[in-house]
């Protein structure tokens, strides 16, 4: 029995030997693959590092592709503002055209006290407009003042200097009630309605489009209209 021992003492003794060789054998891989393994950490390290950075830099790219955007859709509504300002000074007399080039050029003078033509300031839907661009005539082109004198004092001393027609509406002028403010024809055939009703706009102006087409009846055909003059 302590012969076996000893046998197999000797038998662990030698396996000893050779795992111990073994492992002598594979201390410079271990070494090597530790050293791989750091460098692998330092370039994982160094691509997080530049990903942070990529990262960063997309977020303010994206950042001022949105500024450059919002400034690009501020840009094209400016066109389009300008665009509809051309065309609609294009169809303005020289005279009205010259006057709201001074508003928008100088606004601190008295021709700050320009709001705007009437046409502008008024809003009708497409089957109504016609209707009411007939009742409001050559007045769809007067100049509307707000407060103030200084361009009627202007207008006075023949200062304008405009070339062409221009009429002007101050916006504080109240007009007189008179009998045709009464007269109701709501209920009479063919009868669309009074023309103030067909037409928006802000509240500040709706005394002026009462003032303008209050006095105004809208009909169907022109027979209600001869009808209703016979019979008023």
């Amino acid at each position: 029995s302590r012969e076996k021992l000893q046998e197999q003492l000797a038998c662990c003794d030698k396996k000893r030997e050779i795992l111990l060789a073994k492992i002598a054998d594979l201390s410079p891989l271990q070494l090597e693959l530790a050293a791989q393994v750091a460098s692998c950490q330092s370039t994982l390290n160094s691509a997080e590092q530049r990903l942070a950075h990529v990262r960063r830099e997309l977020t303010r790219t994206d950042k001022q592709h949105r500024q450059v955007e919002g400034r690009l859709a501020r840009t094209h509504e400016r066109i389009d503002v300008l665009t509809e300002l051309e065309q609609r000074l294009e169809g303005l007399d020289s005279g009205v055209q010259e006057v709201l080039r001074l508003a928008r050029e100088v606004p601190d003078g008295p021709f700050g006290e320009v709001l705007g033509v009437v046409a502008d300031l008024f809003h009708v839907d497409v089957d109504s407009a016609p209707l009411v661009e007939v009742a409001l005539g050559e007045r769809a082109q007067f100049v509307v003042l707000g407060g103030g004198d200084q361009l009627l004092e202007w207008l006075q001393r023949g200062a304008l200097g405009v070339a062409g027609r221009v009429g002007f509406l101050r916006l504080d002028v109240r007009m007189p009630l008179t009998a045709l403010d009464h007269v109701d024809l709501s209920d009479e055939a063919g009868v669309m309605g009074r023309a103030d009703g067909f037409v928006e706009t802000a509240a500040e102006y709706e005394i002026l489009v009462r003032r303008l087409v209050g006095r105004t009846w809208l009909v169907d055909r022109l027979s209600t209209a001869l009808r209703l003059s016979q019979t008023s």
